[in-house]
């Protein structure tokens, strides 16, 4: 039944408040305390329903907020992580062009990682692109 705002003085309410019967003798909708729809509320009770109605606003913006922070965390721990997964591959890489430097210039280990960033600074090339060269030609 679609709800229609009625004159309750026009409807011939009585004092406390509650609707006469329709024209075509349907009572009208009431709720429990007798007022027809919220326009025939106290203002009392159109504060509360306007305060909870802020109330409801307010928790669901803070929510969406809290839920924006975690998409934007999240997408943050997925780039972190697929750049990880590269780091991982690639330093088993660098790892075995140190071990043919270290072979070929006959130097420690830190010595060779040293002599591979420099060259990689130099050329201005990823360490990770310059130890691939190392690992198919054997030189720098």
């Amino acid at each position: 039944m679609p709800i229609v705002r009625t004159d309750r003085v026009a409807q011939g309410a009585d004092r406390v408040g509650r609707a006469a019967p329709t024209p075509s003798g349907a009572a009208a909708r009431v709720d429990h305390a007798g007022y027809h729809e919220s326009w025939d509320r106290p203002a009392g009770a159109r504060c509360r329903e306007a305060a909870r109605r802020r109330a409801v606003r307010a928790r669901w913006r803070a929510f969406s907020a809290i839920l924006d922070d975690l998409r934007a965390r999240l997408g943050a721990a997925e780039d972190k992580a697929g750049h990880l997964e590269v780091a991982l591959g690639t330093n088993r890489r660098i790892g075995i062009a140190v071990g043919i430097l270290m072979c070929r210039l006959q130097v420690t280990d830190d010595q060779a990682l040293a002599v591979l960033r420099k060259h990689s600074q130099d050329r201005n090339v990823k360490l990770r692109d310059l130890a691939e060269e190392v690992i198919y030609t054997g030189t720098l």
